[in-house]
């Protein structure tokens, strides 16, 4: 029995190996027989025409089974990019026994990234046999591909979405960082818009940034206080615009308290100064910075004087359970209205003025509050008033040495209270013989004297006085001459009329050359003359230099009416030039007519004898 059941046994392994494949064998024999396998690509398509980085795009492709029987299918898709080369394969899509004339839709994604180059992309696909891969039923080449775009565009990308600040004491600044990024495939050009500056610092960037940059921000010591905080960043780009969120929160509870008001005394003057005395608490969890300001209301109901407008509010920091006194002054203006005065102190958060902790002159804030009022009354009557006679000084014009006298200045006070009054300064060439003190009180007179021995000129300043009654300078001047003086008369010098030009002078003729014409032509003379075919001297000598003649000696004297010369007269030349010669015989006939006067008087005394 066991050796018929091994036999049927091995008779069934050897029919499941030889015979049942041999009739799969024919069974597909005959359906290969009744027609060739067929496929084809009947749709193939992008989502769209034009995507941007850091997209994904879809592609749809339609297998048909076109053959007569159910076929099995391999498909594969590949994107080419602008340059060129292969950016992208999909896996082996298999299509399993798909009936004949059925269709079937398969979609392939791919994601483009940062990286990813602008420009036209194509599409390739196949469709093969899954069991032979050799066997290419359908392929759509790069010739006839599909064209999508993908387009350059900036993407901003933000580490945070949104940024929270969380809990922090009133002065701290803690701060928050966004990371900022550019996810495109172009260049990023950003700036922040929008910050909400009344509690966030922008630290940086400040202005335009490029592609990638962290934006620092911190909480400002002076933001407010007691209450949660929130706003909005905004940051404006190319590649899109974002809103961040920004909120935070300051811990802890936030108070402060007036103690005390008071002043030094109750009745003050014009011209005097107020003081007060008052003290800060810090009632509150955390410390804080306060501002404290006085407010005075005057008699007619209006503001007097008002810290916080003209920048004198007290600034003081206190830790909780802290106080601090304080005191304050105040110069009363010399026309201050007369009558009471009131005065306020405001206490509130140094760096946000509108949250107040203590304000008596605010009725709803002490309702609220459920502080009493504090102030203080003061009263103020007319003060001391410095009046000067006269109001100015001349010494007047003397002359150098001379005494001037001095300046006499009255001063007193035409108000209330007691005058305080001080020299403060006056000219130097003034000297103050009273009062012998430089500050003084009450009445008085001001004795100023013009130093000795200044020089001639003009003198000006002023007696400069200050006092709790007011300020005045009085002008001094003073106006220093010489002595006059006897002025010589100078002796009045005769000037020539006209001086004649050397060569317009005569030369006076020599003696020999003028006749005497009131004389009668002397006698024939015995004497022999001098014959006058004597030979001159070649005027050959030297002449003497024009400086030794006495013709340069002329120009001045008045000049002379020129006396004419008879034909015939003497030589003509002037005197430098006649030579010894000629000297001798000029000299022999000026000496002729004396001889001929003698001769004749001596021929008279003989003839009468």
């Amino acid at each position: 029995m066991k050796t018929i059941s091994k036999i049927a046994v091995m008779g069934l392994v050897f029919g499941l190996t030889f015979v049942l494949p041999g009739l799969i064998a024919v069974n597909s024999a005959g359906a290969f027989q009744e027609g060739p396998a067929s496929g084809k690509i009947s749709l193939f398509r992008a989502d769209r025409r034009v995507y941007i980085p850091r997209t994904t795009v879809i592609f749809n492709i339609e297998v048909e089974n076109d053959g007569p029987t159910t076929q099995d299918y391999q498909l594969t898709m590949v994107a080419f990019g602008p340059s060129g080369d292969e950016v992208f394969r999909s896996n082996v899509e298999r299509i399993k026994l798909l009936p004949a004339g059925e269709r079937k839709l398969v979609q392939f994604q791919w994601s483009t990234s940062s990286r990813t180059e602008a420009g036209v992309y194509t599409l390739t696909a196949g469709l093969r046999d899954i069991a032979q891969f050799d066997v290419v039923f359908d392929s759509v080449e790069k010739e006839d591909g599909i064209r999508f775009e993908v387009q350059a565009k900036p993407l901003i990308f933000l580490s945070d979405d949104a940024v929270d600040f969380g809990d922090f004491l009133p002065g701290e600044t803690p701060g928050q960082n966004i990371f900022v990024s550019n996810i495109g495939n172009a260049t990023l050009e950003w700036s922040i818009t929008r910050v909400p500056d009344d509690w966030v610092e922008l630290v940086s960037p400040v202005g335009d940034v490029r592609d990638t940059a962290t934006i620092v921000l911190r909480i400002k010591q002076d933001a407010p206080i007691n209450r949660k905080l929130s706003g909005e960043l905004v940051i404006e780009s190319n590649g899109g615009r974002r809103e961040i969120p920004l909120s935070g929160k300051v811990r802890g509870v936030f108070s402060g308290d007036l103690e005390r008001l008071r002043a030094a005394k109750g009745l003050y003057r014009q011209g005097e100064t107020v003081a007060l005395e008052y003290s800060v608490e810090n009632d509150g969890t955390v410390p804080l910075d306060y501002s404290a300001s006085v407010t005075l209301i005057a008699p007619g109901g209006g503001v007097a004087y008002d810290g916080v407008a003209v920048g004198e509010n007290v600034r003081i920091s206190l830790e909780p359970g802290a106080f601090q006194p304080l005191t304050f002054a105040w110069d009363i203006p010399l026309d201050a209205p007369l009558g009471f005065y009131e005065a306020y102190v405001t206490l509130a958060y140094w760096f946000d003025l509108d949250l107040v902790f203590y304000d008596a002159l605010d009725p709803v804030f002490l309702k609220a509050s459920s502080k009493p009022a504090i102030s203080q009354l003061i009263e103020i009557k007319e003060g001391p008033l410095l009046v000067v006679d006269p109001t100015e000084w001349d010494y007047g014009a003397i002359l150098v040495e001379r005494d001037t006298g001095s300046a006499n200045i009255k001063i007193t006070n035409a108000g209330g209270g007691t005058l305080e009054w001080e020299l403060v300064s006056w000219p130097d060439w003034i000297d103050i013989a009273k009062p012998t003190t430089l500050k003084n009180v009450g009445g008085g007179n001001i004795l100023a004297r013009v130093r000795p021995s200044l020089p001639a000129g003009e003198y000006s300043g002023a007696i400069r006085l200050e006092s709790n009654g007011g300020d005045i300078s009085v002008p001094i001047s003073i106006s220093i001459a010489l002595p006059a003086t006897a002025t010589p008369v100078p002796t009045a010098t005769a000037e020539p009329t006209s001086t004649p030009s050397p060569t317009a002078t005569p030369v006076p003729p020599l003696p020999t050359s003028t006749p005497l014409p009131s004389r009668p032509p002397p006698p024939p003379s015995t004497s022999t003359p001098v014959p006058p075919t004597a030979t001159p001297v070649p005027p050959t000598a030297t002449p003497v230099p024009p400086t030794a003649t006495p013709v340069i000696l002329a120009q001045a004297t008045v000049e002379p009416t020129p006396t004419p010369t008879p034909s015939g007269g003497g030589c003509n030349a002037p005197l430098g030039s006649v030579s010894l010669a000629s000297g001798l015989v000029n000299g022999l006939l000026l000496l002729a007519p004396l001889g001929l006067v003698v001769g004749a008087r001596y021929g008279r005394r003989r003839s009468k004898r």
